[in-house]
């Protein structure tokens, strides 16, 4: 695949990209980390050497101490390096956008070339360690920290990851554009969703058990009584069975007693009358 660059591109391009070539080794060991403006440090720098100066010379005319005198001497020469370093940056910044020119880049099976007016330049996909889509930069890092690294604009993001999808070079690609975007406000209702998915599967575990507890207990002892009722009805008719059948045995027996006393009374009735009989014959 090629891809023919004509046209200049944004200042913010050029910023980006001149912090990776002053930040090289930086990026090289670290592809996941954000990327800055050049412009950004010495701005930042000039900002607190400014504040700092006004802070120390109100205390000194304040208090009239000469302790206060260093500090402001130290600042003041931090904000003359970080300006003249400020402007120095934004001058290589112009430079490169101001050269014009025909550009192309070419992603092939076994390399990556770039040619434009100064000449051409190739590296090979089995030298290359990563490619980095940043904010508004693509680079081609190579494994040779002392090798020249390739770079692009990000709006050919989509044609460059057809061609590595294409020669089976994803796992080349480090995408940190989301390291970029901004994030929309949050409101107390996202904050909760937010938090409840971020739950582990653990703690949510633990909260069903403890709504569904005292229904599960509830069937469990109901559960429990069908089963004791099933099981003592058929004992009781049994046992009332057994008594009902022992109680008709003793009053059989006892019947059965009272008819041998009868008989036993009704015999000895007989012999004594059998006796007197004989008695009055003699």
């Amino acid at each position: 695949m090629k891809i023919n660059i004509t046209d200049s591109a944004d200042k913010k391009y050029y910023n980006e990209f001149y912090w990776i070539l002053l930040n090289y080794d930086f990026l090289h060991e670290e592809p996941h980390s954000r990327v800055h403006f050049a412009t950004t440090r010495p701005l930042v720098y000039a900002i607190v050497s400014v504040a700092m100066i006004i802070i120390f010379t109100l205390s000194f005319l304040i208090n009239h101490h000469i302790i206060n005198v260093y500090p402001i001497i130290f600042f003041s020469i931090v904000l003359i390096i970080s300006t003249f370093y400020f402007f120095y940056v934004r001058r290589q910044i112009n430079k490169y956008h101001a050269i014009k020119g025909k550009r192309s880049l070419q992603i092939a099976k076994y390399f990556i070339e770039v040619r434009n007016s100064s000449g051409k330049y190739r590296l090979l996909w089995k030298d290359t360690k990563s490619v980095i889509f940043n904010h508004y930069t693509i680079c081609f890092i190579p494994k040779d920290p002392t090798k020249i690294l390739i770079s692009t604009r990000i709006e050919y993001k989509k044609q460059i990851k057809k061609a590595i999808r294409e020669y089976s070079k994803r796992r080349l690609v480090v995408d940190n554009t989301k390291l970029y975007e901004k994030k929309p406000k949050k409101t107390p209702e996202k904050e909760l969703t937010e938090a409840l998915n971020e739950l582990k599967p653990e703690a949510r575990e633990l909260e069903e058990p403890i709504v569904k507890a005292p229904a599960k207990k509830a069937i469990a002892k109901s559960a429990k009584k069908a089963s004791v009722k099933a099981t003592t009805k058929p004992k009781t008719g049994k046992k009332s069975s057994a008594v009902k059948t022992s109680g008709k045995k003793t009053v059989a027996k006892k019947t059965a007693a009272k008819k041998t006393t009868t008989k036993k009374t009704t015999a000895k009735k007989s012999t004594k009358k059998k006796v007197s009989k004989t008695a009055k014959a003699e």
